[in-house]
């Protein structure tokens, strides 16, 4: 029995990229892709969450961004550092918060439980993280 399924993780925009090829959903087009593989899991009675992953100062591409100039050990670019503005639009994400909305809007899974719903899976509420 699996309780949770996490997908790899995609960037929520280009800037969050790990590396060029790296897998981004920061559209509406592109939720047709999982629209498969979530109704799957859904059938059978499992959940799935979709990890969005900015990479920030770990991101493999010269372009990187985050919210000091600091390099990462690991990395051999050092990221560009953001502005208090641009910081505060990647955690809102416009692209994030924008990918939620439509997913909520482009399926709607059947409920189970109490848990908020959306196509990659179920968000714990409140009550349940205590």
């Amino acid at each position: 029995e699996v309780g949770l399924i996490l997908t790899g993780g995609f960037a929520p925009n280009r800037e969050g990229l790990i590396e060029p090829d790296a897998p981004i959903l920061d559209r509406e087009d592109q939720l047709d892709a999982h629209r498969a593989i979530c109704e799957a899991v859904h059938r059978e009675g499992g959940r799935i969450a979709l990890q969005i992953l900015h990479a920030g100062r770990y991101a493999k591409v010269p372009a990187c961004v985050a919210p000091s100039a600091i390099k990462a050990r690991i990395n051999r670019y050092a990221p560009r550092a953001l502005a208090t503005a641009e910081v505060w639009r990647t955690i809102n994400l416009e692209t994030a918060v924008e990918v939620r909305e439509v997913s909520r809007n482009a399926f709607a899974p059947k409920p189970c439980s109490d848990h908020d719903h959306h196509p990659f899976g179920t968000a714990p509420q409140s009550s349940e993280l205590a």
